[in-house]
């Protein structure tokens, strides 16, 4: 009996162990995404500089080509990035009675939002053929902005992927629709890039998982 009461002492002592390690770790990974949510994805300056870059290239394209569908592109486009950073601005990430899950989920949607707008803008430009420069201006900036993101945000894999995917999206899409030899060079470009933004996220941060 007494050898008996010694193994079931042991084996409680073990899995109290366990549980404190796993404790532990779950507040070392909840630390982590609060310091990634602190100084990575609400930081007005930086979500400022990309939105002004896609806002101004796609106003600048809906002039050139005046076409409809891109100054509705522009104005939701100024819509999703402005609401993105004022959240930065007016949401605090150091107090304490905000949760970093909200914080996330509202960076996330945002993110992937204008991800996929600065996609479809892109996407239009070639669908309703606006001219080789605007289409250029817009591609280009769509697709410098997803690989730009998708290495910024290499600690969250899930985010990196998701914005980097919604912004090839529409272009893949439409490529595929023309089929023309130039659309389909571009479709070959995108793929690589996008194989590009995985090595990237890889190098930065290889043992980080969503």
């Amino acid at each position: 009996l007494y050898r008996q009461a010694m193994e079931i002492k042991q084996l409680l002592t073990a899995l109290g162990l366990k549980i404190t390690a796993h404790k532990s770790r779950d507040r070392l990974s909840e630390r982590v995404r609060r310091i990634l949510v602190q100084t990575l994805y609400m930081q007005p300056a930086s979500l400022a500089s990309g939105a002004v870059a896609g806002v101004a290239a796609t106003g600048i394209a809906a002039w050139a080509s005046q076409l409809p569908q891109l100054w509705v592109g522009f104005i939701v486009l100024s819509v999703i990035a402005t609401a993105r950073v004022a959240m930065a601005m007016y949401l605090t990430p150091n107090a304490e009675n905000t949760s970093t899950s909200l914080l996330e989920l509202l960076y996330e949607i945002g993110a992937f939002t204008y991800a996929l707008t600065l996609g479809m803008i892109a996407a239009i430009t070639l669908w309703f053929d606006a001219g080789t420069q605007v289409s250029v201006l817009m591609v280009a900036n769509a697709l410098c902005y997803g690989v730009a993101v998708s290495a910024r945000n290499a600690g969250r894999p899930t985010i990196a992927i998701g914005q980097l995917g919604l912004t090839c999206l529409p272009i893949i899409v439409v490529t595929l629709a023309t089929g023309t030899l130039v659309s389909l060079t571009l479709l070959i470009t995108i793929v690589s890039i996008n194989l590009v933004g995985d090595q990237l996220r890889d190098m930065f941060n290889p043992r980080l998982q969503r």
